[in-house]
């Protein structure tokens, strides 16, 4: 399961205390999933992933980031 641990909005950073969030276009989620998840959530509709060498061996857990694009259903949704 996945696990987010950073959730940036232009400037500002959170990595705690981001639960009562609620998704808008260009934040940027940093999640840490086991690998395989990884290869799932790259392919979700709405999410944009931002990293390179994914399709390298997959880590047991692994980081990665992923921006909420416009028009994706993510938009409006509570973090956490």
């Amino acid at each position: 399961k996945a696990r987010i641990i950073k959730l940036q909005r232009g400037d500002k950073k959170w990595k705690d205390g981001f639960s009562k969030k609620v998704l808008q276009e260009n934040d940027v989620l940093t999640v840490e999933a086991p690998g395989e998840s990884l290869f799932n959530l790259e392919s979700e509709p709405g999410v944009e992933v931002l990293v390179e060498d994914l399709h390298k061996k997959a880590k047991p857990e692994e980081t990665l980031q992923m921006i909420i694009p416009q028009n994706s259903r993510f938009i409006g949704k509570k973090v956490g």
